[in-house]
């Protein structure tokens, strides 16, 4: 019980520790703390999400990507930890897995441009290094759901007269953007 009590009041603890450092900008001190966080609580997602913010300032984006991935599994409602997830996979060029974050992060927001055509950038580039079709396809999926919920966007209605003649022998992919697990 008294280790307990002792970690129930040593968390919140560490938490307000770890931010002031960040505040000062003592990146490698608060970097520590929130490690110290995950010994007493390595299922936080919290302290995942601001370890991996610590490491991508320290620019070390393989910790920031392993520590955003693990907040991202924790807390899969959390959209910002799959758009960081996203973000540090494409740092590191893991594209596979930054294709699967912002799937994820189309699951909890379908509704911001912002989303879906950073979701099209991950496909188009997995197409221009591999030449999928189909990756090229969901890319132009993505571009047209963008522009559905804001017509005013000249740069995405360009790229879709670009590559959609590409792919228009293809089926339009069915299950993009819809919740994966």
């Amino acid at each position: 019980r008294l280790l307990q009590a002792e970690s129930d009041y040593a968390l919140p603890a560490l938490f307000n520790l770890a931010e002031a450092y960040r505040k000062q900008h003592k990146v490698a001190e608060a970097r520590d703390t929130w490690q110290r966080c995950l010994v007493i609580d390595p299922a936080n997602a919290e302290a995942h999400m601001r370890l991996a913010e610590a490491f991508w300032e320290l620019r070390d984006f393989e910790a920031a990507e392993r520590h955003f991935r693990k907040a991202s599994t924790l807390a899969p409602g959390d959209l910002d930890a799959h758009l960081n997830a996203a973000a540090a996979a494409r740092m590191n060029r893991n594209y596979g897995f930054a294709a699967l974050a912002m799937q994820r992060a189309l699951a909890v927001e379908q509704t911001r441009t912002d989303i879906w055509n950073q979701a099209a950038d991950v496909m188009l580039t997995i197409y221009r290094q591999d030449q999928e079709l189909e990756r090229l396809a969901e890319a132009v999926f993505a571009w047209r759901q963008s522009l559905k919920l804001d017509p005013d966007q000249p740069a995405i209605r360009e790229r879709i007269d670009t590559y959609a003649p590409l792919v228009e022998e293809l089926d339009e992919p069915t299950t993009f953007g819809q919740p994966t697990n």
